[in-house]
């Protein structure tokens, strides 16, 4: 049986909102039956970064707190601190963040609680270390997930499996997760604080004559801590990996964070302002694609496909970075009319792909082999 995927297009007048068909995509995907009167609900958000313009409004999170406060739960937003060194890899920055950004208690009805404690669970990866996981996300009874669809530069598309996955990692985690190669010293940097050695888990830390870093390639483990804590970024993150290894451990990580969350577990995908770059960027260029709608599921596999369907199926918009990609490409001298041609294109085949040249399915395939979800499924439209 095909896997229901409920969706709302982005449509709206003044008898009916962009809220109203929210929560009535809320209601039809069964989030009345998922949220029990007094279950502790993690709502996973993401509060965009400094100087991003295009996270999902906070209105929207306003009225699914609503939604699950009139259920009697108790819900909390939430989402884990950076591995990169911007306004969200401390909680005090990330809280701050949030704050500015209109996510705060006094504005939705629920806490803010940053993400920042972690547990190991096994049952990942052959050769990485457990899976580590935001403890608030394991100890609540249950799980809203709210994403805002983009491009991203490494998995190609921003969905709910890279939001449950990366979103819910520890910054170690998310090391682990982009890349299977081990970090180096930028010596430069180093100011000799042995910050890092502190936290080395197997002692692959040492300091030279000089009293910089230097960490042993044969003892390390990948783990990605030092990283998380050098205070001066002298051991920088890692962004290149095998595209296969990274959709295995994607889903390794979205599998240790789901796999208590059985039947209670609710994904909300929001296509909307659909940008090449994800909300972790500290900027936000236009999207290249209309505004699609809002889908609803309790899978997490079928929403994602359904997304990069809907997305695929989109004509581009003038002027945006996936039809300037197509031009260069095509080596056209860009005249009114050539950029009309190709402004007027109904679709592309794959836009995510033309944006980095990463193939998506992949990452799609491997969360299905890992029995997060089915691609297969039936797109349930409201009106």
């Amino acid at each position: 049986m095909k896997t229901k995927v409920y969706f709302a297009d982005p449509t709206a007048h003044a008898r009916r909102s962009l809220l109203a068909k929210l929560s009535d995509l809320f209601d039809a995907s069964g989030g009345p039956e998922i949220f029990q009167r007094g279950d502790k609900v993690a709502v996973k958000v993401h509060f965009g970064e400094e100087g991003n313009t295009s996270y999902l409004n906070p209105a929207f999170a306003r009225l699914l707190v609503g939604k699950l406060n009139d259920l009697g739960a108790k819900p909390f937003l939430t989402d884990s601190n950076t591995l990169y060194r911007g306004k969200r890899h401390t909680t005090e920055d990330h809280l701050l963040t949030a704050r500015r950004h209109g996510f705060t208690e006094e504005n939705l009805g629920a806490p803010v609680v940053i993400a920042d404690r972690f547990v190991a669970v096994e049952g990942g990866v052959a050769g990485t270390p457990p899976a580590r996981i935001a403890k608030v996300v394991q100890d609540a009874d249950s799980l809203l997930v709210i994403t805002h669809v983009t491009g991203h530069v490494i998995f190609g598309y921003a969905g709910a499996i890279k939001n449950v996955s990366m979103g819910c990692a520890s910054p170690a985690g998310k090391q682990t997760i982009h890349s299977d190669l081990k970090p180096e010293v930028v010596v430069e940097k180093c100011v000799a604080c042995g910050t890092c050695l502190r936290y080395c888990p197997v002692g692959a830390i040492s300091q030279d004559k000089d009293g910089k870093a230097k960490i042993d390639q044969s003892v390390c483990i990948g783990c990605g801590e030092c990283i998380a804590v050098c205070p001066v970024g002298a051991i920088p993150p890692i962004w290149k990996g095998e595209t296969s290894r990274l959709a295995e451990k994607s889903a390794a990580y979205a599998r240790a964070v789901l796999r208590d969350k059985k039947g209670k577990a609710l994904f909300l995908n929001f296509l909307i302002d659909i940008t090449p770059d994800c909300d972790c960027c500290d900027w936000s260029d236009p999207p290249f694609v209309p505004d699609r709608g809002i889908l609803a599921s309790r899978d997490v596999v079928a929403i994602d496909q359904a997304s990069v369907d809907l997305v695929r199926k989109a004509p581009l918009i003038p002027g945006s970075i996936v039809v300037k990609k197509r031009l260069r490409l095509s080596r056209k001298k860009i005249t009114p009319a050539v950029a009309s041609q190709y402004n007027c294109l109904p679709r592309l085949r794959d836009p995510f792909k033309s944006l980095f040249g990463i193939q998506i399915e992949p990452f799609l395939e491997e969360a299905e082999e890992a029995g997060l979800g089915s691609r297969d499924y039936r797109l349930m439209e409201l009106s």
